[in-house]
């Protein structure tokens, strides 16, 4: 899994871990069997149903033209919402709008940060490069925002 990817899933709530073995054994016996059939790995499911994926899709579709959007971003916010491990997608976008409105500033005030750094000379490079980051870090956060919120608006059309 990409960086990217990892980062936004780090934003998220951890589930709870697996049961033990000895209380899988006891326990769940028959489940495991049911598992094991389906070919899914104890505790590792993704929470998107089949009937996700088109309006996921369309929600993806729908942002690719965005001043946000890059091609490694598209994949990271793919590949987080998509990844075994993934919470369901409302609590993901809980997730990245907590992570970017606790963040000091907006994207918008780095942005002028950014400008004006660069009219004056440049500025300290290891402040630029940390603004840099971070507003890369709030575009990835907001696109991640947009397209989870076209995925429900989408979803609640249905």
């Amino acid at each position: 899994m990409a960086a990217d990817a990892a980062l936004l899933l780090e934003l998220c709530p951890t589930p709870p871990p697996p049961p033990s073995a000895a209380a899988a054994a006891e326990g769940a016996e028959g489940a495991e069997g049911a598992e094991a059939e389906e070919g899914v790995q104890p505790g590792l499911q993704s929470s998107l149903q089949a009937a996700d994926l088109d309006p996921l899709l369309a929600s993806f579709k729908e942002h690719k033209e965005s001043d946000l959007a890059t091609s490694e971003r598209l994949a990271a916010v793919y590949d987080a919402v998509t990844a075994d491990e993934a919470p369901p997608l409302a609590v993901f976008r809980d997730a990245v709008v907590a992570a970017r409105v606790a963040m000091p500033t907006s994207l918008q005030e780095d942005e002028a940060t950014l400008e004006e750094m660069a009219a004056a000379g440049g500025g300290d490079p290891r402040a630029r490069a940390v603004l840099e980051y971070r507003a890369q870090r709030k575009r990835q956060l907001l696109l991640a925002e947009n397209i989870l919120d076209t995925y429900a608006t989408l979803k609640a059309e249905k």
